[in-house]
């Protein structure tokens, strides 16, 4: 049921997002060096015009299997869903914005929110 819930929530913050002049999306790669492991992200957000912004991350990760050797080395290796996120956040004024964000693992299981302020100079 809650698996059906945050689908429902997804396509409809989406859809909502591709009506208005707000949408923005976007993605990032990134490579972890000492992990030796590749990530990839896509997002969607739509701003209102108060400063309040959503989104929905969709990101997908490196799966690596090791051996059981004292140097755990990888074996084998696959790119697929790592999780995703939720998000809200509101621009206090040009410098300052307070966050939000639900992190939902690869079953879409919920897994971590998270609350901070960012700072911009």
């Amino acid at each position: 049921m809650n698996k059906l819930f945050i689908a429902t929530a997804i396509a409809t913050l989406t859809a909502t997002a591709a009506m208005a002049d707000g949408l923005t999306y976007g993605g990032y790669t990134e490579y972890a060096v000492e992990a030796e492991s590749f990530e990839l992200g896509a997002n969607l957000g739509y701003g209102f015009a108060n400063g309040i912004n959503t989104y929905v991350e969709v990101v997908g990760a490196d799966q690596c299997s090791t051996s059981g050797h004292w140097h755990n080395r990888v074996t084998s290796c696959e790119f697929g869903f790592d999780h995703a996120e939720l998000g809200l956040n509101y621009d206090m004024n040009d410098n300052t914005n307070i966050y939000g964000k639900v992190t939902l693992d690869s079953d879409l299981d919920y897994a971590e929110t998270v609350i901070g302020v960012s700072l911009q100079f």
